[in-house]
């Protein structure tokens, strides 16, 4: 997921600013494809010099993808519902949320699970 939330142009309805400021964030659920896009960006700035632009960007990486490990997922869930009932145990899509637990999950099987009342 690719987002923009800061734009600062400085220009006007009938003037083209010279200089445009574009922050954001970027966030995937796989580290090959946010390696790969990396270099899809960069490629698509430097595509912009054809028509006479100058880009340049600076890509901070964050936190990595947090990854559940499936057998503990699943372990996990299971006492989850011995101990509050399948009704109360739900399944969540996967959320993009940025999270520095994530460091961990690349070193040691874990899951990182929460808790909703």
């Amino acid at each position: 997921m690719l987002s923009f939330g800061k734009v600062i142009a400085n220009g006007s309805t009938n003037i083209i600013p010279d200089d445009v400021f574009i922050e954001g964030t970027f966030r995937t659920f796989d580290e090959e494809w946010r390696a790969e896009a990396h270099k899809k960006i960069n490629q698509l700035l430097q595509s912009g010099k054809i028509f006479g632009g100058k880009a340049k960007i600076e890509i901070r990486k964050g936190y990595p993808v947090l990854v559940n490990n499936p057998k503990l997922t699943e372990k996990t869930k299971s006492y989850a519902i011995e101990y509050l009932g399948a009704e109360n145990v739900l399944d969540i899509d996967q959320r993009m949320t940025a999270e520095d637990f994530s460091y961990f999950s690349h070193e040691y099987p874990l899951v990182f699970t929460g808790l909703y009342w």
